[in-house]
């Protein structure tokens, strides 16, 4: 068990149960939503173990550009700026449920490497229309000649509609991980190209870190 991608986890990460484990072995999600006291949207948790090498997984996520080909109901992703290598400005246009005008907002977002060689890819969403906060993180970990993959995702909704939306935001929270998880089974089986072209650009971000 890869005890730096523990650390920093939540609890229920800290020890899967044999059920658990084996879901993951057999390609399945484990999702886990937990109350937060300041949201009246739980912090949703998806943890998947992936054919594919650690730096494969996170150079499709950061490829931010790409999220509207692959991401549901993300109309386009446009990187504003870059303060750093390694931290994206990226502004995203999403389409909302109910006939709701689309959401529009930039994430700051930033990667690291894990002391383990792993990734762990942080978003921080400002200048939302329907939350106050969005924050969360995906770490990517060496696990057994697999990588294991744990998202999580916590909002804080703001105005009358917080709670006519809770239901379709955390559906579309665990609809996004899966997505991500087939783009990266896509392009490890028919793009290898694009996914070594990603690759690529994720070295360039840490510039050796």
């Amino acid at each position: 068990m890869t005890q730096g991608a523990w650390g920093r986890s939540p609890q229920l990460w800290n020890e899967f149960s044999a059920h658990q484990w084996a879901s993951l072995e057999a390609g399945k999600p484990v999702v886990s939503e937990e109350d937060v006291p300041e949201s009246s949207w739980p912090r949703v948790t998806i943890a998947y173990l992936l054919n594919c090498t650690p730096s494969e997984a996170a150079s499709v996520f950061w490829n931010s550009e790409l999220d509207p080909e692959y991401l549901p109901d993300c109309l386009s992703a446009h990187i504003l700026s870059s303060p750093s290598p390694h931290v994206q400005e990226v502004e995203f246009h999403l389409k909302m449920p109910f006939f709701l005008p689309e959401e529009v907002y930039v994430s700051r977002v930033e990667v690291t490497r894990s002391s383990t060689g792993g990734y762990e890819i942080s978003w921080n969403v400002s200048q939302l229309i329907y939350a106050k906060t969005c924050r969360g993180s995906v770490l990517i970990e060496p696990h057994d000649g697999k990588t294991l993959l744990i998202s999580k995702n916590s909002v804080i909704p703001k105005g009358e509609l917080a709670g006519f939306l809770r239901f379709p935001a955390v559906l579309r929270q665990k609809e996004s991980v899966h997505a991500l998880v087939r783009q990266i089974q896509l392009e490890k089986k028919q793009h290898p190209n694009l996914l070594a072209k990603q690759q690529e650009a994720l070295a360039q971000a840490l510039g050796g870190r």
